[in-house]
């Protein structure tokens, strides 16, 4: 019996048909051989680089990536690891071609084995994160504000959990206080800055809509107790923060009152 062989215009129709879904990956890839030359470039990335692909089939990955005539060092390329291991890699990268806008890019790197079990092409796809990376610089920035508004508010600021867990408490709530955050988050929870039972009024004050509307109490005057057992007259405004419509955490804001009621005191005895 004899084995046919495809005819030419078979092959090229099979050729036309990988090509077709290549070029249907919704993501950029590339095909690049072990040796690191691109063999070809699908329409998602010609079209996300705004080139042809006369100007990358043929160069070096990192000539067009880098303009380097030297690969990336072995410790950080993923083609490097590909072959060795014949797996597939990923590696965030910090790119910029030919003058354009600094890029954030989430490289993908898979392996095309051949029948010997050899890496003979790789593909690489390439997932744009850019916008990712700027709304995290973002989110960092408001981090930090926060961290920084909150250390050097005037008021004492604490947070803690649902199971009364300190997870917040800043320099004016320490003084306060007289517990540093260490000691207040290692030894106690939040009910016990309070007298018997106020935290659950607190809470309960919280979840009404009757003060402020739920999960938020205006200023109102309640006591917490020192680390040395002193009731200290505050003015507290406090809240509950959600997550996914859940109670996770709760955060108060005190100011020492005792400046205020002494002075009001005199004016009572001076009338």
């Amino acid at each position: 019996m004899m084995i046919g062989f495809p005819m030419a215009g078979e092959i090229r129709e099979e050729i036309d048909w990988r090509s077709r879904v290549f070029d249907s990956l919704s993501l950029p890839a590339l095909i690049l051989e072990p040796n690191r030359v691109v063999l070809d470039a699908n329409l998602s990335f010609l079209k996300q680089y705004g080139i042809c692909k006369d100007e990358i089939i043929g160069q070096t990955c990192h000539e067009f990536f880098y303009q380097s005539e030297d690969p990336c060092p072995y410790d950080t390329c993923p083609l490097s690891k590909v072959l060795a291991e014949k797996t597939g890699q990923t590696i965030l990268r910090r790119v910029q071609i030919r003058g354009r806008k600094e890029k954030w890019e989430d490289r993908i790197f898979s392996p095309i084995l051949d029948q010997n079990g050899e890496v003979r092409y790789i593909i690489e796809k390439i997932r744009d994160v850019t916008h990712v990376k700027k709304l995290e610089r973002e989110l960092s920035g408001i981090k930090v504000f926060m961290e920084k508004f909150v250390q050097s508010s005037i008021s004492g600021i604490i947070a803690a959990d649902r199971r009364g867990k300190i997870l917040v408490m800043n320099p004016a709530a320490e003084e306060l206080t007289g517990y540093t955050f260490q000691e207040a988050r290692n030894n106690i929870t939040v009910r016990e800055l309070y007298p018997p039972g106020q935290a659950q009024e607190v809470m309960k004050k919280l979840r009404s809509e009757a003060f402020g509307g739920k999960g938020k109490l205006p200023c109102s005057q309640t006591i917490l107790v020192s680390v040395k057992g002193e009731e200290i007259p505050v003015e507290l405004t406090a809240a509950t923060i959600y997550e996914g419509g859940k109670e996770v955490a709760t955060m108060g804001i005190f100011n020492d009152l005792r400046g205020k009621l002494a002075q009001e005191e005199r004016l009572k005895r001076c009338c």
